[in-house]
């Protein structure tokens, strides 16, 4: 009997993370009409505002599935959905409403990682290559598959974050990188293919009470970034 609890035990674990990997793919428009309905009894005001002259629920579509794609929760939607009120107006990028919805969840996100010591262990970058990658993205040429690198650093840099990060699961760390809000998107971008666990974080996401504790840096030597970066 006790080995067959176990087992379905294991079952439900392994269900419960396959649907936490893939609720974003699972949001589609009317789940959330529906979401934005239950709302609308409790704040109408809000929900008259934001929809439909503020955004079109397809809009909301792409910010939610942005949020569960990084497992980041949404229970929270009169939080998400004052944000978005908050934010619409001044820009309609999708992308960047999704950042200013994540600081503020910024007590939920912090909650998800943060030790029983109030720390949280990450893997920082290296000042060079984060100055550098923040220069390529204040030229417009930092782009989720190559970074603004050449073939050559792509492939050291997905070397070097392989084994970072698995060196931190290994020893029963969530895999975090700590990173610019410039670039944290960006980054989440080019390492999820190879590192599908990754979370990557910016200092907006992390409650300011929190002390972090690095485990490492990820680094490319800066004489080969000056050789191989592309203009």
């Amino acid at each position: 009997g006790l080995s067959v609890i176990e087992a379905g035990a294991v079952i439900t674990t392994h269900l419960m993370e396959v649907l936490k990997k893939n609720a974003h793919k699972l949001v589609e428009r009317q789940m959330v009409k529906r979401l934005i309905d239950n709302v609308k009894e409790s704040s109408p005001a809000l929900i008259e505002e934001l929809i439909p002259d503020g955004m079109k629920i397809g809009e909301v579509q792409k910010v939610l599935k942005r949020l569960l794609r990084e497992r980041i929760p949404i229970n929270d939607l009169v939080t998400i959905l004052e944000t978005l009120a908050d934010f619409c107006p001044q820009t309609n990028n999708t992308d960047v409403l999704t950042e200013y919805c994540r600081a503020a969840l910024s007590e939920t996100i912090t909650r998800q990682f943060t030790s029983d010591d109030n720390e949280i262990i990450v893997v920082m970058m290296d000042s060079s290559l984060e100055s550098h990658l923040i220069g390529q993205a204040q030229q417009g040429s930092l782009n989720s598959n190559t970074l603004g690198l050449t073939p050559e650093m792509v492939e050291l840099l997905y070397k070097n974050s392989s084994v970072i990060f698995d060196q931190m699961i290994r020893q029963g760390y969530e895999p975090i990188l700590l990173t610019s809000p410039v670039l944290r998107y960006t980054l989440f971008e080019f390492l999820a293919p190879i590192l599908p666990e990754i979370n990557v974080l910016s200092y907006n996401d992390i409650s300011p009470d929190v002390q972090f504790k690095t485990f490492d840096r990820l680094r490319i030597q800066q004489a080969e970034l000056e050789e191989h970066a592309t203009a």
